[in-house]
């Protein structure tokens, strides 16, 4: 694991995980509870005091089985999401910028099925 990696390297780091709703960690950040969050760059705005720094950029990605009709597409539109059975994360723990495209799916596409 990773983690276990950087610890043999930085044996005087510390890494204590810890499992907070989107809302939960800003206040622990903006308290000094939390020194640090790996998170979407979205769920970082408006805080004041907070410095965002990208560590990479990736879209969103699709997984679906290898016998879908979508796993032959390597792009695919919002539309395409018709007639699939889809999971969505709730609204408490998934990132902003996963919740906003998970709300343009919704308001998007008419025959879908949400888990």
């Amino acid at each position: 694991m990773w983690i276990n990696n950087f610890h043999k390297i930085n044996p005087n780091i510390k890494f204590n995980l810890t499992d907070l709703n989107h809302n939960d960690f800003k206040q622990d950040l903006i308290s000094n509870n939390l020194d640090l969050v790996i998170t979407t760059g979205r769920d970082a705005q408006g805080l004041s005091n907070i410095k965002r720094t990208i560590l990479f950029s990736e879209y969103f990605k699709a997984i679906v089985p290898n016998d879908n009709i979508l796993s032959k597409r390597k792009i695919l539109n919002i539309n395409d999401f018709t007639n699939q059975n889809m999971l969505f994360l709730d609204n408490t723990w998934a990132a902003i910028d996963l919740i906003s495209l998970q709300n343009k799916i919704k308001n998007s596409v008419s025959n879908i099925n949400i888990t």
